[in-house]
C-alpha cells in the first residue's frame, strides 16, 4: 500500500476500500502512526461526508462539525481529505473555494491535535485523471488500482459511507493487514464489537428506564462508560435527533442528576438535541447551558451546544444524523426499531 507522500497511488489504494465510486463527497481519512516509522501511516478510519448541501452550496459548516465530532475525544495521529467533485455550472466547487474548505478543515482539527497531514480533490476516480492538492501546489494523476487490493475488513453491514471498520497500511514495501497476523486489524475488530455492545446497552436501558424501571447504580456506572465510546457517541447524537429521541429524556435526566460534573455534559446534550427537535425551547436552553457550562473543554459538546444558541441548526442536524446512521449501521444496530 502507497505512501501518503505519493497522492496519486494513495488515493486510488485509498478508493479501493469504498463500496462504489463515491461523487461529490468529502472523505476523511483517519490515520495512526506505523510503530517504529515515524512519518509514516496506517488507515484507521475513513468517514464520508456530502460535498453540498441541498441548496447546491458547499456544506462547509456541517463538514467542520461532523470532522471535530469525529476527531474527539480519541483524535487519530493525523488526517487526510480527499474530495471528489464533479464541476457544474450551478456549484461553487472552484479550486480556491475547495482551498479555502480544506485550510478551514485544518484549523478546525488542529484544536483536536489532530494534523491534517494531505489534501487534494479529483473529479473523476479513473487512472490518469489529475488530483490536485488543495495545501500547496502539487499536481499529478491517479494511477491504475492495485492489481491485488487488500483483503476487505469484517464488517456485518455497510449502509452508507461511514467505513469505520476500514484499515489499510500506506508504508511503502509493506503488506496489506490480511497477509499480516500481526497487524491491527484484530484490534480494530474487537474494538468495533466492544462499541456494539455497549450501545446495545445503552439502548436497552433507554427503553427500560422510559418504561419504569429503577437504574442500579451498577447500571448507571455501565452507562456512564459506554458513553465514553466515540462510536457509541455519535449513534446517539442520530438517535436524539431521530423520531425516538423522546424515548431516552428520562434516562439522561437521570444522568444528568446522578453523574459526577464532569460526565454530565454528554447527556445534557442529548437531551438538549431531542428537546430542540421538539421544538421546546424552555428545555432546550436549560439542557445546552448545562453541556456547556458542566464540560467547557470538550468541544464534541461545545459545537452542537454552541449552534443551539446561536444558528440554525439544520444543517448540522442533517450532518449528525448522517454520521449516526451510518456508524449504527456498521455496528449492526437500528436505532429506529420501537
Amino acid at each position: 500500500m502507497p505512501s501518503i507522500h505519493a497522492p496519486g497511488s494513495f488515493i486510488t489504494a485509498t478508493l479501493t476500500w469504498l463500496p462504489q465510486p463515491p461523487s461529490r463527497s468529502l472523505l476523511l481519512v483517519q490515520l495512526r502512526e506505523n510503530s517504529g516509522a515515524p512519518g509514516t501511516y496506517a488507515i484507521q478510519a475513513l468517514h464520508s461526508h456530502d460535498l453540498y448541501t441541498a441548496e447546491g452550496q458547499l456544506a462547509t459548516a456541517a463538514i467542520l462539525s461532523t470532522a471535530q465530532h469525529l476527531c474527539t475525544p480519541q483524535p487519530p495521529d493525523a488526517a487526510a481529505v480527499i474530495i471528489i467533485d464533479e464541476p457544474a455550472p450551478h456549484r461553487p466547487g472552484s479550486i480556491p473555494a475547495l482551498s479555502k474548505l480544506a485550510t478551514l478543515l485544518r484549523g478546525t482539527l488542529t484544536t483536536t491535535d489532530t494534523p491534517l497531514v494531505g489534501a487534494w480533490t479529483i473529479t473523476t476516480t479513473e487512472p490518469g485523471s489529475a488530483w490536485i492538492s488543495l495545501l500547496d501546489d502539487n499536481r499529478g494523476v491517479l494511477t491504475s488500482t492495485p492489481p491485488e487490493p487488500p483483503a476487505r475488513p469484517r464488517r456485518d453491514t455497510v449502509a452508507g459511507p461511514d467505513l469505520t471498520s476500514a484499515v489499510v497500511d500506506v508504508t511503502p514495501g509493506r503488506s496489506a493487514p490480511g497477509d499480516d497476523p500481526h497487524t491491527s486489524a484484530d484490534q480494530l475488530d474487537h474494538t468495533r464489537v466492544l462499541a456494539r455492545r455497549r450501545l446495545r446497552l445503552v439502548m436497552c436501558i433507554v427503553y427500560a428506564v422510559n418504561a419504569g424501571v429503577e437504574l442500579h447504580i451498577d447500571r448507571l456506572a455501565e452507562v456512564a462508560e459506554a458513553l465514553e465510546d466515540p462510536a457509541v457517541r455519535d449513534v446517539l447524537y442520530a438517535f436524539a435527533v431521530g423520531r425516538n429521541g423522546p424515548t431516552a429524556l428520562k434516562l439522561w435526566t437521570l444522568l444528568i442528576g446522578e453523574l459526577p460534573t464532569r460526565r454530565r455534559g454528554l447527556p445534557a446534550m442529548l437531551a438538549a438535541l431531542t428537546h430542540y427537535t421538539s421544538s421546546d425551547n424552555t428545555s432546550t436552553g436549560e439542557t445546552s447551558r448545562i453541556a456547556l457550562t458542566q464540560q467547557p473543554d470538550d468541544p464534541s459538546l461545545q459545537t452542537p451546544a454552541a449552534a443551539i444558541t446561536t444558528t440554525d441548526l439544520a444543517e448540522l442536524l442533517r450532518a449528525i444524523a448522517h454520521s449516526g446512521r451510518c456508524t449504527a449501521a456498521d455496528l449492526g444496530i437500528d436505532i429506529d426499531i420501537d
